[in-house]
């Protein structure tokens, strides 16, 4: 009897199924069902070619280290499925688009995520070399609707930075930089009180590794200094507090962009 027994529960084992692997990947305690208070990064087929599943969830434990350390309750998720539409988007949050260059154009306007009208703006705009892998809708009054972050320069920028950090920290540096933009706030300027993770490419670089960089043509070169610094809360603080009388008020504004 008893092999008889086992032979015919067989078949009912063979047919289950595990469960299908979810297409959002978050940190603890995040509900991607509730809108709003978070950035929604969407990985194309070749972000997740490169990156696989463990360095898609690594990106977001380092976006929401760094986002943790500016003191806001923002987070960042992922989603790895194939449709993303722009109201989906804009209930989430604010949205980085991760793939390389040619994808996300074809694939952008497709999804109505982008104009036709933005669309040609980045391809004319966008060069994502190993210092320019994001391009964002920048709006001073905290409107910019989206950020594009090329996966290649990613790495490539990972590694001109010698070490200083991960490609997985690059993807969340950059995806947490090109919110900024869409929060109204530009690139970090001149004095050391605003330099921080919204400074530019060859900027960040210098800071990263202490080296020589051509920013804007110009020779820079600025302290080194380790990737957690550049996200501390008081040093962002003030920094936009430097500015003048714009700083606090921009400070508010970006802060605001990620609490809502």
């Amino acid at each position: 009897m008893k092999p008889l027994l086992l032979a015919l529960l067989l078949p009912a084992a063979a047919l289950a199924q595990p469960a299908p692997e979810s297409p959002w990947i978050t940190g603890p305690g995040v509900n991607v069902k509730r809108p709003g208070g978070k950035i929604i990064v969407w990985a194309l087929p070749e972000a997740q070619g490169r990156f696989k599943r463990k360095g898609l969830e690594a990106i977001v434990a380092a976006a929401d280290r760094d986002l943790g350390s500016l003191g806001v309750g923002t987070r960042l998720v992922i989603y790895t499925g194939k449709r993303l539409t722009r109201d989906s988007a804009d209930a989430q949050g604010k949205l980085v688009v991760l793939g390389s260059k040619k994808s996300v154009l074809a694939l952008a306007p497709a999804n109505g995520l982008v104009s036709k009208e933005d669309a040609a703006w980045l391809d004319r705009a966008w060069s994502p070399e190993g210092m320019n892998p994001e391009l964002s809708d920048f709006d001073r009054d905290g409107r910019g609707r989206f950020t594009m972050v090329d996966v290649d320069a990613c790495f490539a920028f990972s590694k001109e930075a010698q070490g200083a950090l991960t490609p997985v920290e690059a993807a969340a540096l950059f995806s947490v930089h090109g919110v900024g933009h869409q929060a109204g706030i530009g690139m970090g300027g001149p004095h050391p009180e605003e330099q921080n993770f919204m400074d530019d490419g060859s900027r960040l670089l210098s800071m990263l590794t202490g080296r020589l960089y051509l920013s804007d043509g110009v020779g820079v070169q600025l302290p080194k200094r380790p990737l957690p610094e550049l996200f501390k809360a008081s040093a962002f603080e003030t920094g936009t507090a430097y500015r003048g009388h714009d700083g606090p008020k921009q400070k508010d504004q970006w802060l605001a962009a990620f609490a809502r």
